[in-house]
Order: structure tokens, then C-alpha cells, then sequence
């Protein structure tokens, strides 16, 4: 595939992993609403500029706050 076909491939599953991590990650959720960034308007790749980059120091404070699913349903 090329790069434009590419592109438009995941721009056309943004919309729904956006959607995803709001209503399953309580980080996203509320890192969304901290930040004033509204997903519907985040549409291509250039966009997702606006979003805060995710640092380390985030990840390791609030580690459990990034799962999308219960802690029962992660086998290690």
C-alpha cells in the first residue's frame, strides 16, 4: 500500500481508538477533560499534534489508570 492509502487507513480508525481510550482508560478520560481537547475534532494524523505527549513520569504515576480492561482480565 502507499503512503496516501496508508494515511487514509489510519485516519479512518482514529476516530474509534480515540473513542476507546475515553470510555476505557480513566487516564485518557480524564487527561481529555484536564486538557480541554475534544477527540470528535481530532479527524487526521496532523491533529493528534494537539494531544499531550504521555511522559514517563505520567505512565509511572498513574501505571493502573492506563488499562482499558479489568486487571483480572491481563495474564502476565
Amino acid at each position: 500500500a502507499g503512503r496516501e492509502e496508508i494515511t487514509k487507513y489510519q485516519e479512518s480508525r482514529l476516530p474509534g481508538l480515540l473513542n476507546y481510550l475515553n470510555e476505557n482508560s480513566p487516564f485518557y478520560s480524564s487527561f481529555f477533560v484536564q486538557h480541554n481537547i475534544e477527540i470528535g475534532k481530532i479527524k487526521t494524523l496532523a491533529d493528534l499534534a494537539e494531544i499531550p505527549v504521555t511522559t514517563k513520569e505520567m505512565l509511572q504515576k498513574n501505571n493502573m489508570d492506563f488499562l482499558c480492561v479489568d486487571r483480572s482480565k491481563i495474564i502476565d
